[in-house]
């Protein structure tokens, strides 16, 4: 009969019992990748846009023929950069409490909902394009800085109140709506 080493046996299952281990590891782990883009001085909010306030005219509630029909008054919004990277893709994204049935703002009285929501569209070739309060960018409005020096960008909307509810409950009064804009390079 042979005789087995005994230390040999040992370590021979000791690595293939730390193979086994390896092998089920693998199983439970996973990877985190990060990424994310180095933007050389990005653009500077001009203080005249820090707090932009828009003032509808006053609307009549027969003004709107159906819940989503919108009034005809338009007020310009406009949001300028300034000293933006040269040769970057910039744009905004949109937060803000919206309305339970659409992606418009809401407008509210001191405490109550009115019936009417704040839409923004773009201009120019996004004036069909709908700004969403959700944070989400939409690539209809971003814009590129030319190459060379440090540029300005301004980013014009127009705004309009919808109705959300049935234009015999839209509710009187004063209203207020708020939208907290965030520059984002794509």
């Amino acid at each position: 009969m042979k005789s087995v080493n005994k230390g040999y046996v040992f370590t021979t299952l000791l690595a293939i019992s730390s193979l086994a281990n390896i092998a089920y590891a693998t199983d439970d782990q996973g990877t985190v990748h990060f990424t994310g883009k180095v933007v050389s001085a990005p653009c500077e909010i001009d203080s005249g846009s820090k707090t932009v306030n828009v003032t509808f005219t006053p609307v009549s509630t027969t003004s709107f023929s159906a819940l989503g029909s919108e009034n005809s008054q338009t007020q310009d919004v406009a949001i300028k950069l300034i000293t933006c990277p040269a040769d970057t893709t910039v744009n905004l994204t949109f937060s803000g409490t919206t309305d339970t049935t659409n992606e418009e703002l809401k407008a509210m009285t001191s405490t109550d909902p009115t019936g009417l929501a704040v839409v923004l569209y773009g201009t120019g070739a996004a004036s069909s394009s709908k700004v969403t309060f959700d944070n989400a960018p939409n690539s209809a409005f971003a814009q590129t800085t030319p190459t060379g020096p440090a540029s300005d960008l301004t980013f014009n909307y127009q705004a309009k109140l919808v109705a959300t509810v049935a234009p015999a409950t839209i509710k009187g009064g004063d209203f207020t709506a708020d939208a907290t804009y965030t520059i984002y390079y794509p």
